[in-house]
């Protein structure tokens, strides 16, 4: 067990200070991610952006206060933020 401890700990460190920890990058790897791994949140979530663009409601790009409208995306957002396993968190759970 302290030898897994140990290489995660490594890992950590290794992907941190080589890989860079771009938490922005990483998060939208999430987001993508589950979004491609569940094809039902994604006709879902693309059935809702085509709405809000048919209304009128989206301009180009999208502002932050018509994203906070978006309640499906809002869901998906935080629920792959919820379930996304940070390199820190990983190591830091054993």
């Amino acid at each position: 067990m302290r030898q897994n401890r140990v290489y995660m700990s490594r890992m950590w460190l290794i992907h941190t200070r080589f890989a860079g920890s771009d938490t922005t990058a990483a998060s939208l790897r999430a987001v993508f991610y589950y979004i491609c791994r569940t094809p039902q949140a994604y006709k879902k979530l693309r059935a809702e952006l085509d709405d809000a663009n048919r209304k009128g409601e989206l301009s180009d790009p999208v502002t932050f206060a018509e994203a906070q409208n978006l309640k499906y995306f809002q869901a998906v957002i935080k629920e792959a933020l919820r379930t996304f396993h940070t390199p820190f968190r990983m190591a830091s759970e054993h």
